[in-house]
């Protein structure tokens, strides 16, 4: 495949406080159309010595209201006053020696991949061959003969999950997006219902707190939402995070096709099955600003202590600019145990490089260590055309190309491609980590993801451990403590997947072979495993 790296031509524009740069508002030729801020907002970060009556004062600098304060993040959204422009209003607070920062509230831009659709029977069939390719070959040969596996090899998944899994292991993903379900409405018996026949209300994240005085038009937890039973809109601000066909990305029904990819019915007899086999709950967070996010990570942090904790976050959009505030949120999200899976852009770029902005992927570079960045593969295994890439910015691949999933209306269903559909399938096999060994830190289950990766000697020198996922490599090292194995310590033979390098109770500590006789292996740290 040949990969050409673009250099995006970035106009800058540069605020100063003091003589020294202090602020950056970017544009960029691919930007999403319309502002690439919300006009009349910025969002502040005051110095910890700053008092209530002095913060008044910094926002009466630009006749400004605080419109919302994100406690655990330490963020202040407000409202500029009449006669200030955003860059402007930049400048002024940023000469106040009581403000740490002030960015706009730059609008996110939904990471998709247009592309044309045949009417093939065969493709409008509905075959999910990112699960197991019974369109494709299971074992790929490559034009150097070299045998690859190119999908989850999710029934083998599925299989370690019906003898190892409780009912008490679950968790939920956070799907910060454009929303849930066409015609989705509210009902004051059961919460947030998405109207599409495979995304019922049983798959959706239940905050139980308000379910249970669910109508009475009061908050029943600690945030000041009311009713919100499964998610939140913050675009409308009410608790149905339905999913509108909306100008701002050319594929419709964004967050509909990632909540299919993770959680939809599975076993149904209806047309796709999701990745967590009835084991992850989808919460779905509407946003359309980096304020929007914020709250969307501020609602996951507040939450994730709850009966099934949102222990993942699926990020399939991009900030061109770089921001602080979001940049602290996602942060806060990671001491809270919460993995970010991000897409890593569809420009065909390397995100190593320094001039490239597709953010949160890029808060791997950081590092934050919380932060998923995930590339999409294609049929036969290989980066995908659309793909960005980094050898050290990126984590690993995953399928992303003619992905099939739910869609607008009650029965809707199509084929996309995108990193955008990557990174959830990413985010569905951390939550079943995290669902299945809880006391895990986003860090442990990121290498537990990685290491049980499948590795593509393509990939190799595209993204870090040159692998791309495998969700039986991910889950098979939970066997030994399924209680299935003796952990006492004695010698046990162990064999490789045929398909994957990735040593079923080990870790590759060197990415070097596609041989699945081959790997650099280093002692369980149980010591039950060799």
């Amino acid at each position: 495949m040949s990969l050409r790296k673009i250099f995006l031509l970035a106009v800058m524009t540069a605020l100063f406080a003091s003589g020294t740069p202090a602020a950056t508002v970017r544009s960029e030729p691919d930007r999403q159309e319309g502002a690439a801020y919300v006009p009349g907002e910025l969002l502040v970060k005051y110095k910890e010595a700053a008092e209530g009556w002095q913060k008044d004062r910094v926002r009466g600098k630009i006749n400004s209201l605080m419109a919302r304060r994100y406690r655990n993040v330490g963020i202040e959204k407000i409202r500029i006053g009449r006669g200030h422009s955003v860059e402007r209003a930049i400048e002024l607070l940023e000469l106040d020696p009581l403000v740490e920062f002030a960015e706009p509230n730059w609008k996110v831009k939904y990471l998709e991949m247009p592309s044309e659709h045949p009417d093939d029977p065969g493709y409008t069939s509905g075959d999910q061959w990112h699960l197991n390719a019974p369109s494709f070959p299971d074992a790929f040969f490559t034009p150097d003969n070299i045998l690859v596996d190119v999908d989850l090899d999710a029934p083998e998944a599925w299989g370690v999950m019906s003898s190892t899994f409780h009912s008490g292991m679950t968790a939920a993903v956070g799907v910060l997006d454009s929303g849930c379900g066409e015609a989705g409405y509210f009902s004051e018996s059961t919460g947030y219902v998405p109207g599409h026949i495979d995304l019922p209300n049983s798959v959706l994240f239940a905050n139980t707190a308000e379910l249970a005085v669910i109508g009475s038009d009061s908050p029943a937890d600690a945030n000041d939402l009311v009713d919100d039973v499964n998610g939140w809109d913050w675009e409308n601000n009410d608790n149905e995070p339905e999913d509108e066909l909306a100008p701002r990305t050319p594929v419709p029904y964004h967050g509909t096709r990632i909540s299919g990819i993770i959680a939809a019915g599975w076993g149904n007899s209806t047309d796709v099955a999701g990745i967590g086999k009835g084991h992850l709950k989808v919460l779905p967070l509407r946003t359309d600003s980096v304020a929007d996010i914020i709250a969307g990570i501020e609602y996951a942090i507040e939450i994730a202590g709850s009966e099934t904790p949102v222990r993942v976050l699926n990020a399939s959009w991009r900030v061109t600019s770089y921001s602080r505030a979001l940049e602290l949120a996602v942060d806060q999200a990671g001491q809270a145990g919460i993995v970010l899976s991000a897409a890593a852009g569809n420009s065909g770029r390397d995100n190593d490089d320094p001039f490239d902005s597709v953010y949160p992927a890029q808060y791997t570079k950081v590092p934050l260590t919380n932060v998923l960045a995930v590339a999409a593969t294609g049929a036969d295994g290989a980066l995908a055309d659309f793909s960005n890439y980094g050898q050290a910015s990126v984590q690993i691949a995953a399928p992303g190309e003619n992905i099939y999933s739910t869609a607008g209306g009650a029965v809707g269903y199509t084929s996309e491609s995108g990193t955008s559909f990557s990174a959830p399938i990413a985010a569905a096999a951390l939550g079943l980590i995290l669902a299945v060994h809880p006391d895990m830190s986003p860090e442990q289950a990121i290498d537990r993801l990685v290491n049980g990766g499948d590795f593509d000697h393509r990939l190799a020198g595209l993204v870090s451990s040159g692998k791309r996922v495998n969700l039986a490599g991910a889950l098979a090292p939970f066997y030994p403590y399924s209680e299935l194995a003796p952990l006492d310590g004695s010698m046990m033979s162990v064999s490789m997947y045929t398909d994957s390098i990735s040593a079923t109770y080990g870790t590759i500590t060197q990415a070097i072979s596609s041989d699945d006789t081959v790997a650099v292996m280093v002692t369980d740290p149980s010591g039950a495993w060799m």
